[in-house]
């Protein structure tokens, strides 16, 4: 069946997991599939050289708020330039390659 899922919460940084899986139906009951994971932690920061003028980061580059008027920064070549929607931009400091990723946001 499509869409079936469950959340597994309260899951600690840095512990291998394993998941056994059986489906049910009319029909009977299906052989376990097994899945195994690690979670992991890392540390997530905001790359100041991409930041557009009007983004103000925080000392340790993990927040963001927009400022009220643009912010003289150095010129390079990575910084992002608003939009004609006026839309701002920062990358973060990592690139992630493959697998299931998710972030807890806060916006006020």
């Amino acid at each position: 069946v499509l869409g079936c899922s469950c959340k597994a919460t309260g899951l600690i940084p840095g512990t291998k997991y394993k998941f056994e899986i059986i489906s049910k139906s009319t029909a009977g009951k299906s052989r376990p599939s097994t899945i195994e994971l690690v979670t992991t932690l890392f540390t997530f920061q905001l790359d100041p050289n991409t930041a557009s003028q009007c983004l103000l980061l925080s000392q340790n580059n993990t927040h963001v708020r927009k400022a009220e008027a643009p912010a003289y920064l150095p010129d390079v070549s990575s910084r992002f330039v608003p939009d004609k929607e006026n839309q701002h931009t920062v990358l973060g400091d990592k690139a992630i390659k493959g697998g299931r990723h998710y972030w807890e946001v806060s916006v006020e």
